[in-house]
């Protein structure tokens, strides 16, 4: 009975210790990210122990494709943490000083004062001087490097595409039977693809992947597997009554079936508890605290997307707005994601009552966390689909989101705007439009995406001009574009100048801004490319996409006269 029913059963102590003996250790991507999100012990900590097992590490490659894709997201949000806490201390000593400000007989108000005032002084020093030796992960990525010297050589192979499309075919019979992995995704992710040099991957089948190349590996090496994640969806763990009891039952006996191996599942605190005992290692209890803590805080992120009761979830998270003793923005943005997830992760789908109720949501975390930039960029979707679609309330909201935190996201939305207006022919705008221009692609020069376009130009009034690329359906990799531009408004301009096959500009009319475009795929007509440079006033049609890097025209095409 054990044996055709593997997965119910816990491995007794033997098994256990020849697991650990003769294993392949696998981690997935949240476990290297977390890395960013520990102090220097800890982080050292676990590389201690990893180096400890590095001949029998192993990485999936849909793993290692998922850490590099998502590795700058991480390091960006580090750098708010620096700009939210001083804030915070800001608004909490005007508070405290308002508040003993009121008459007290009982209390020496300006002692007191001078006491918190004195202290937070002392929070702030402390926070400048570990912000100046905080390290430039996106110049030196010192934990990028170390993960790169650990798994040198032990990083599995693509997919080709053709073994892609045969597993995600076969992962829609799966999904639709909710056999693990990867179904849990399908609600948030259907729709999504990411790409690998030529390969394109439905982001849904990405935990399937993983699971598959997990398969194959084990087959070929004849080795148990442990896999450590901090992912905490039903579909990798057996949960009953809310209790994580362990490793899917499926998966331990799907490993057995096709690789005749044993597959065990930890998060990364066991994991390391329990390589003080199986490895002979010593690590400090605090280390096991602390990435216990970011495991938490991560599950807590990704918790929203294991909720099915949204309008239950919802009615919750209202109920808790109303009480004194919960901090409330963190609530509000959960009510955001709940009525957008509810939606399908669709803007366009969620009805306007919805849109006004996630506007002033926002704009009351606004208010109070005016640094808040996953606040300013649920802001700046929501607001077009929205009653108030003004471009210059939108603008002036902007400018307030840059004061307060600079961020790159606020420069990228001031320059978008700012050409929105240039476009409909304000000269002022277009002046506006080069210095942001300059400031975005000197800070954006790092960025892994910065020549992706995330806006479009489309049709509609004002902030519903500003077309988001999720809306633009999947890209086609025939036509060079997405499935569904039909949001979207052809601009016409001229061709400016033609600098060889994949390098030229086109002036955009009437406004004279300037777009970036490939001679080589353009559609003129004549055919070839170099018979454009006598004709560098050729008018021509495109689509046009906002970057980080400029503007991009996109699907040129000649204007017959």
């Amino acid at each position: 009975m054990r044996r055709i029913f593997s997965g119910y059963y816990r491995p007794s102590d033997e098994e256990f210790s020849d697991l650990w003996r003769d294993c392949l250790f696998v981690l997935d991507a949240n476990v290297l990210l977390n890395l960013y999100r520990y102090s220097k012990d800890t982080n050292e900590d676990l590389i201690r122990v990893l180096s400890v097992v590095s001949e029998r590490l192993w990485l999936p490659h849909q793993v290692a494709l998922e850490y590099q894709d998502n590795r700058l997201d991480i390091i960006s949000g580090q750098e708010i943490v620096y700009q939210e806490i001083p804030r915070i201390l800001e608004d909490a000593q005007k508070k405290i000083r308002g508040l003993f400000r009121q008459e007290h007989l009982s209390i020496d108000v300006d002692s007191m004062l001078k006491t918190v005032e004195s202290a937070f002084e002392v929070i702030r020093r402390e926070l400048n001087k570990h912000r100046s030796r905080h390290p430039d992960l996106f110049r030196n990525d010192h934990i990028r490097d170390t993960i790169t010297s650990l798994f040198e050589g032990k990083v599995g192979l693509p997919y080709s595409q053709d073994e892609v499309d045969k597993l995600s075919r076969k992962g829609e019979s799966r999904y639709q039977n909710q056999v693990p992995p990867g179904y849990k995704d399908l609600k948030d992710k259907q729709g999504r693809t990411k790409r690998y040099g030529s390969t394109v991957v439905k982001e849904e089948y990405g935990d399937l992947i993983l699971w598959s190349q997990l398969l194959d590996k084990a087959k070929s090496v004849g080795r148990p597997i442990i896999f450590i994640s901090d992912d905490k969806k039903e579909d990798w763990w057996w949960r009953a009554k809310g209790k994580t009891i362990g490793t899917r039952p499926e998966l331990v006996a799907e490993m057995l079936d096709e690789s005749g191996v044993l597959f065990y599942m930890y998060q990364t605190d066991q994991f390391i508890s329990y390589a003080r005992d199986y490895l002979d290692i010593q690590i400090p209890q605090e280390t096991v605290n602390e990435v216990q803590e970011v495991a938490v805080e991560y599950r807590m992120l990704a918790e929203l997307s294991d909720v099915d009761d949204y309008e239950r979830a919802i009615e919750s998270w209202n109920d808790s707005l109303g009480r004194h003793d919960v901090y409330a923005p963190p609530v509000r943005r959960l009510l955001v994601q709940a009525y957008l997830v509810g939606h399908g992760n669709r803007w366009n789908a969620v009805p306007p009552e919805e849109i006004e109720r996630i506007v002033n949501l926002l704009e009351d975390n606004l208010r109070e966390e005016p640094t808040s930039d996953l606040d300013w960029r649920m802001w700046i979707q929501a607001i077009r689909y929205s009653s108030r679609q003004s471009i210059d309330m939108a603008l002036e909201k902007l400018a307030r989101w840059k004061a307060f935190g600079d961020s790159q996201d606020a420069t990228y939305y001031l320059y978008v705007l700012h050409a929105l207006k240039a476009i409909k022919g304000t000269t002022v705008d277009k002046i506006r439009v080069t210095s942001l221009l300059q400031e975005l692609q000197e800070r954006s020069r790092y960025r892994r995406d910065r020549t992706r376009s995330l806006e479009w130009f489309g049709e509609g009034y004002e902030l519903r001009s500003l077309v988001h690329y999720s809306e633009l359906g999947e890209w086609n990799e025939e036509k060079g574009f997405f499935d569904d531009p039909s949001g979207l408004v052809q601009v016409e301009g001229r061709i400016a100048a033609i600098n060889g096959p994949e390098r030229g500009t086109i002036e955009v009319l009437p406004s004279g801004l300037s777009a970036f475009f490939v001679p080589a795929v353009a559609s003129m007509g004549d055919g070839q490319f170099e018979t454009l440079k006598p004709k560098s006033d050729l008018r021509v049609s495109f689509y046009l996409g906002f970057c980080y890097d400029g503007l991009r025209a996109w699907q040129v095409e000649k204007i017959q006269p």
